[in-house]
């Protein structure tokens, strides 16, 4: 179109365009931000005026009636000034002017806007010379005259016009160059805090008269024009001004010359008087006695002042009486008996203090004296960890844990010591406060104190596993606490405890000996769990193989299951009677507290719904996010930068690597409903040992992604076919550090995702194809393991599970029965 209109249109014409002209080029090179229009006003019109535009921007070339055929012409190039214009602005600008229909218009915007920006800031200028005069409501002032009426004038009327210029003022008395006559300091004295202004006298005395030399060029005041003008003070009912004289800017308009002094309280006579003339004490404070405490009878009591003495008192408090201002001349203060500030106490700041954050759960100093067996009444103590010792005591007690014997020669006592700890619900609310008496069980020596240590507990893949077959066949679940649970155990070795801390001895060798495991034994895990699970052996339940800490009692007809974790015990099955049964039982046998449905189980948090069951750890990221101060940080939406290396040599050692190792911890425990971290939290966990700056960073950054959705978690759907779906991957020689791959696998049970895992292949792998294959046979093992599980709770695999790799040369070695 261009090419066309240079055929018909000179030129020269206003309205022709060239084929080079682009609406989104700026035509000058540097942007108009608004503060430099000036600089970008004259290329800009330059411009305008080579691309014979100009024209548009000035208003001499009006547009044309719609009837016109240059209407369209005029209206294009219209439109291709504006663009230029718009992209030569700010942002800012462009988006207050976008909305004008003409090139003209637009322009004139711009030019009105810099005006009225630059007669404001000439307007603020003129008012700040204006207001150079002094404020008539402060409380303190002074009155002296400029004794050059002409140059004050002359600046008076002229603004800082003097001051702006080049020649700066000399004064006319002492001939000094910087400031004139009006503000000599040798004529009026040095004001307070100048270094010299103690060692010279200003030339007005403290009588407000003015010295011979000076009064030449003053006029006289009358009595009544020095009312008028005591009456423009605030307070003046009882205030005394020295008034020093005026000076005429006009034959008509006399001004007054206010000049800042100090406004001063007469302690004998009660009134105010304004002086420049000031001495401060600063190094003594008023009305007591030096180096001696106050009495009241060395405490000189002021007049109690009528109440017209009252309003005429400042309004604002001192705040440090030794910024005091006191006449150098009142005799009146040497009559009163002066201390030193040196015997006032000194105020110590106070500090907030709180314990780690590691330590919030914990109660460390309620306690501060060990109860007995007999009474519990501690020094200070909370009523509630009274009753939770009574609770402990009473349990021990009841437990028969131990005997006080006379201990054997050759034989060493085992410590033991109280630690109190508060629980809390899911919600953050208190549960319950617990006391717990606990064995020193580092002293134990083993072959004698102990034997075997081990003790199974549930995997985390069963626990998932389980919650997805009672959510898909809608069976209840229930939730048991088993109160003292190591009190249960019976120990196989002879072990002696020292008596607990308050007890009362009834010989100097008296020891307990204990018959029940105590909690701090290294076997009370192991004793617990094996006289649990003996109980249910009893009552018909049999121990899984695929997790040992899975008990089940299944029929024909009817399916029960239990799952232990120490003493945390779900209850899941299709026959109520059969629960309610199991429960009476096992509450005969030990101290079981009903928590009632599962809600909240080792930190996880178990909402149900009609979609399925969805767990999450929502509680427990918020307080890692506390914990690790990033409450208030800025989420981030990605675990880790792309292509990221992380090395374990590189970067600068962490001083204390034990906040890193506890922040791993916690992700890593984190990850078990928080899929899509554990490759990251894999990545990270390997530099525990000496973990560096880049590393603990790396980790801070994952705590903000957790931020941006701390609920996260995973749904156990519903609506299940019980058919194992398995998906495999490798990063091929991922490591920098030993170049060996890692592997990562998901297993879903229908649609809920119930094992995932990533982890390092021991070997280093020779092509990615060598990768893949060593992480579908680490998927597999899964698989199978997970088939028996499921084989246990009654679910048969009638088809075999399916396996997904995204590597084709691995799927070919996996099908190829000669290789396998």
């Amino acid at each position: 179109m261009n090419s066309s209109n240079s055929t018909t249109l000179d030129s020269s014409n206003p309205y022709f365009l060239h084929h080079s002209d682009n609406p989104v080029t700026p035509l000058v090179s540097t942007i108009s931000t608004g503060d430099n229009y000036s600089s970008w006003n004259q290329p800009m019109m330059t411009a305008l005026s080579a691309k014979n535009k100009f024209a548009f921007v000035n208003s001499t070339l009006q547009q044309p009636k719609s009837s016109s055929s240059l209407s369209p012409l005029w209206a294009r190039c219209n439109d291709m000034v504006k663009s230029w214009l718009l992209n030569s602005v700010s942002k800012e600008i462009a988006s207050s002017i976008i909305f004008e229909t003409s090139a003209a218009t637009m322009w004139t915007d711009l030019k009105e806007s810099v005006n009225r920006v630059y007669s404001l800031l000439l307007q603020e200028e003129k008012q700040r010379q204006v207001s150079a005069a002094p404020d008539m409501n402060s409380d303190k002032v002074a009155f002296a005259i400029a004794h050059s009426s002409s140059n004050r004038t002359q600046n008076f009327h002229s603004g800082s016009s003097k001051f702006l210029s080049k020649n700066r003022p000399t004064c006319e008395h002492c001939k000094m160059v910087g400031h004139t006559k009006n503000k000599c300091y040798i004529l009026y004295g040095y004001p307070h805090g100048h270094r010299l202004h103690r060692g010279t006298k200003s030339k007005i005395d403290q009588g407000g008269q003015i010295s011979k030399e000076n009064t030449s060029s003053m006029a006289s005041l009358t009595s009544e024009q020095i009312q008028q003008l005591l009456s423009l003070l605030p307070n003046n009912q009882s205030s005394k001004a020295n008034f020093v004289g005026k000076v005429s800017l006009s034959p008509n308009f006399p001004v007054w010359i206010v000049d800042t002094g100090y406004r001063l309280y007469d302690l004998s006579n009660q009134e105010y008087l304004v002086s420049r003339d000031v001495v401060f004490q600063e190094n003594i404070f008023p009305f007591q006695q030096p180096r001696t405490p106050p009495t009241p009878s060395q405490v000189l009591p002021l007049p109690i002042p009528d109440n017209h003495s009252f309003n005429s008192l400042p309004s604002t408090p001192i705040e440090s009486l030794n910024e005091t201002p006191i006449i150098s001349n009142d005799s009146s203060l040497n009559e009163i008996s002066l201390s030193s500030n040196e015997d006032q106490p000194l105020a110590r700041p106070q500090r907030n203090r709180r314990p780690p954050p590691y330590l919030q759960y914990y109660e460390c100093s309620k306690v501060r004296r060990q109860p007995s067996q007999s009474s519990s009444t501690t020094s200070g103590s909370d009523p509630n960890w009274k009753a939770a010792i009574d609770a402990e005591l009473h349990a021990l007690e009841a437990n028969k844990t131990w005997s006080i014997v006379d201990l054997p020669p050759h034989k060493s006592p085992v410590g033991c010591k109280w630690v109190f700890k508060v629980k809390y619900k899911s919600d953050g609310s208190i549960e319950r406060y617990k006391a717990r008496l606990v064995a020193k069980g580092y002293t134990q020596q083993e072959g004698i104190d102990f034997h075997e240590t081990f003790a199974p507990v549930a995997k985390m893949t069963t626990v998932r596993c389980l919650l997805a077959i009672a959510s898909a066949k809608n069976w209840p679940l229930y939730q048991l606490d088993v109160q003292n649970a190591f009190l249960h155990g019976d120990l196989d070795e002879e072990v002696y405890m020292s008596l607990p801390p308050g007890a009362t001895s009834k010989g100097e060798n008296s020891v307990c000996k204990l018959h029940k495991s105590l909690h701090g034994l290294k076997q009370a895990s192991r004793q617990w769990f094996a006289k649990f699970s003996t109980a249910l052996l009893t009552y018909g339940f049999v121990q899984s193989r695929s997790d040992y800490s899975l008990f089940i009692k299944s029929s024909k007809t009817d399916f029960f299951a239990i799952l232990v974790y120490v003493d945390d015990i779900v209850i899941t099955g299709n026959n109520s009677k059969l629960i309610d049964s199991v429960k009476n039982a096992l509450q005969r046998q030990f101290s079981i507290k009903d928590l009632g449905s599962l809600k909240y189980f080792l930190g996880l948090e178990v909402a149900h719904s009609k979609q399925g069951i969805y767990l999450s750890q929502r509680k427990y990221t918020l307080e890692l996010l506390s914990e690790t101060g990033l409450a208030g940080a800025r989420p981030l939406y990605v675990p880790m930068e792309q292509n990221i290396k992380l090395y374990a040599h590189e970067g600068e050692l962490v001083k204390d690597p034990s906040p890193y190792r506890r922040l791993i911890g916690k992700l890593i425990y984190l990850s078990i409903t928080i899929p899509d971290i554990m490759y990251f939290v894999h990545v990270l966990s390997q530099f525990m040992n000496q973990p560096r700056h880049p590393h603990f960073d790396a980790a801070l950054r994952l705590v903000r992604y957790l931020k941006s959705s701390p609920g996260q978690g995973i749904l156990l759907s519903s609506l299940s076919d019980f058919k194992l779906r398995a998906f495999s991957d490798s990063d091929w020689a991922s490591c920098p550090d030993t170049r060996r791959s890692l592997t990562g696998f998901c297993i879903l049970l229908g649609s809920s995702p119930i094992s995932w895992k990533t982890k390092k292949q021991q070997t280093v792998s020779c092509s990615s194809a060598e990768s893949e294959y060593r992480a579908m046979v680490f998927t597999c093992r899964e698989i199978v393991l997970l088939q028996s599980l499921l084989h246990d709770f009654g679910i048969s695999q009638c088809t075999p599970a399916s396996l997904h790799c995204d590597n084709k040369a691995a799927l070919h070695i996996a099908a190829n029965p000669v290789f396998s």
